[in-house]
C-alpha cells in the first residue's frame, strides 16, 4: 500500500511552477563490439509550468572506452516520471570525428535508470544501460514544497 501510495503521488512531487539546472554524473554499460563501462557528466536545464510536464535541454559528455561523445538534446518528462530524451551527437574515437544521434528514455527523480541507443555516421552504433544521478537545483519560480503531497494523501486517507 505505501508503494503504491508514493508511485501514485509521484505527479504532485513534479506539480510546481518553476525552472531548474540539473548537474549530475552517468554510470552505465554499453554493449556490443566497442561496448565497456560508461562514464559521464550531464546537466540539464528545465522548466516546469505547471501541470505533469517538464521539459528543457541538456547538454552530456559521456567517455566510453576509448571515444568521446559529446550530445546536445531536448527533454520531456511526464506525469509518472517518466520522460525520453533526443538530439544529435558529435563522437571523437582514436582521432576520427562521427556524428550521431540518440534516443535516451529515462525514470525517476535524482536517481534515474535510463537506456540509450545511440548510431553515428562511421556505421557504429551503441546500446547501454545505466543510471543518472542528478541534484535538481531550483533557479526560478515557485518555490518547491511538498504540499500536493499532504493534499493528495488527505484525499486517500
Amino acid at each position: 500500500l505505501i508503494i503504491l501510495c508514493f508511485i501514485l503521488s509521484l505527479s504532485k512531487v513534479n506539480s510546481q511552477n518553476a525552472t531548474y539546472i540539473n548537474p549530475g554524473i552517468k554510470l552505465g554499460y554499453a554493449f556490443g563490439d566497442n561496448g565497456g563501462f560508461v562514464f559521464g557528466l550531464e546537466v540539464s536545464i528545465v522548466e516546469h509550468s505547471g501541470g505533469d510536464f517538464v521539459y528543457g535541454f541538456v547538454l552530456s559528455f559521456d567517455h566510453i572506452n576509448d571515444a568521446v561523445i559529446f550530445h546536445a538534446g531536448f527533454e520531456a518528462t511526464g506525469a509518472w516520471l517518466i520522460g525520453i530524451e533526443v538530439g544529435p551527437s558529435f563522437m571523437l574515437k582514436n582521432g576520427e570525428k562521427s556524428y550521431g544521434f540518440g534516443i535516451t528514455p529515462y525514470a525517476g527523480f535524482i536517481l534515474m535508470p535510463y537506456m540509450n541507443i545511440s548510431w553515428f555516421s562511421n556505421k557504429q552504433s551503441f546500446f547501454q544501460f545505466g543510471s543518472y544521478i542528478k541534484i535538481p537545483v531550483q533557479l526560478g519560480g515557485k518555490r518547491f514544497s511538498l504540499a500536493g503531497l499532504k493534499s493528495f494523501y488527505s484525499e486517500i486517507f
